[in-house]
């Protein structure tokens, strides 16, 4: 049973999983309460944790769903690391082997193993030679052997790619100009991609001036909204797209909508007083998890409450404060 979880706020160490009715289902002690200030997160069907996790060359302990540790820690290095849609594995991207010969190869893993094989992707080697290395993962679909990663960084032109992860085989590849662009954003399956208008931040100087929706197969465009607005991520079934209409940054309060893909329609609003702190798709049906907080917490597990809303608008709060994952 997919469960979205949360630390229980009377005991360290001890997780609480609610399905997405929003009724709690069971309990996960960890054999030691969570580091205040390490990363810590679950797979999207929460059947595995994730301990240590930031990103970037990051080394993780993953965890069962009981909690338990299996196999050993991940090897630094990687240059960025995600669950993909299955969650049951992680897509991994590495700039190796070191030295001059180094490539750019994207893998999956399980939890309990190394990645079982690797590809060679063609990434532009300017991105390694600039001395800027700000690539990340957009989506990454186990199932439909698809990767999206994308390279952003202020004062530099923004891209994407679009890999095969079986074989490493570029299946699309966009470039736009300098900070017109603020991220890119691809749906669980891989089969949507949204690039995000950099004034979606807020930013003054000249940006894009639309977040476009494309269809990844013929990268079409199948949807056009407003600079302002940022997608935040998409639905399984790519049909609703969970965006913000004000900035999504720390210490203000973040308005959000849930529309229609195709049409616009808006089927969920929010308009309050707090900050969303981060959002879960999900896995077996056509909602969202979105977990919020107060703007002034700041902290690496801020205190949440829940809000699960279906495909039809209609929500379940979960009322904290529980402490972030």
């Amino acid at each position: 049973m997919p469960l979205v979880y949360v630390q229980d706020p009377k005991h360290p160490g001890w997780l609480i999983g609610f399905d997405w009715s929003g009724t709690p289902r069971g309990t996960v002690k960890l054999a030691q309460p969570v580091d205040p200030l390490t990363a810590f997160g679950q797979s999207p069907d929460g059947s595995a944790f994730a301990y240590g996790y930031n990103g970037k060359n990051s080394t993780i302990q993953f965890l069962d769903r009981l909690g338990q540790p299996v196999g050993g820690p991940a090897s630094p290095g990687y240059q960025d690391q995600m669950w993909a849609d299955d969650g049951r594995q992680m897509c991994t991207l590495e700039w190796s082997p070191p030295g001059l010969n180094a490539q750019w190869r994207l893998g999956l893993r399980l939890p309990d193993a190394p990645a079982s094989r690797t590809s060679v992707v063609a990434l532009d080697p300017n991105i390694v030679v600039s001395g800027i290395i700000a690539v990340s993962f957009a989506g990454c679909s186990a199932r439909n052997d698809e990767a999206v990663i994308q390279y952003s960084y202020m004062g530099r032109p923004s891209a994407y790619w679009v890999f095969r992860i079986s074989d490493g085989k570029t299946l699309a590849h966009l470039t736009f100009a300098t900070n017109q662009e603020v991220n890119f954003v691809a749906s669980p399956d891989g089969t949507l991609i949204a690039e995000n208008s950099a004034k979606s931040t807020s930013q003054i100087a000249p940006a894009a001036p639309s977040t476009i929706i494309r269809r990844v197969s013929d990268m079409s465009v199948i949807a056009t909204l407003d600079p302002s607005v940022a997608v935040l991520a998409f639905n399984r079934d790519s049909s609703l797209a969970l965006v913000a209409t004000t900035p999504w940054a720390p210490g203000i309060a973040t308005h959000l909508e849930i529309i229609e893909v195709r049409g616009g329609a808006v089927v969920w609003r929010l308009d309050g007083n707090a900050q969303l702190s981060s959002v879960l798709v999900q896995p077996d049906g056509r909602g969202f998890g979105v977990l919020l907080q107060d703007p002034r917490d700041s902290g690496v597990h801020p205190l949440v409450s829940i809000v699960i809303v279906h495909a039809d608008g209609t929500a379940k709060t979960i009322l904290g404060p529980y402490p972030h994952l």
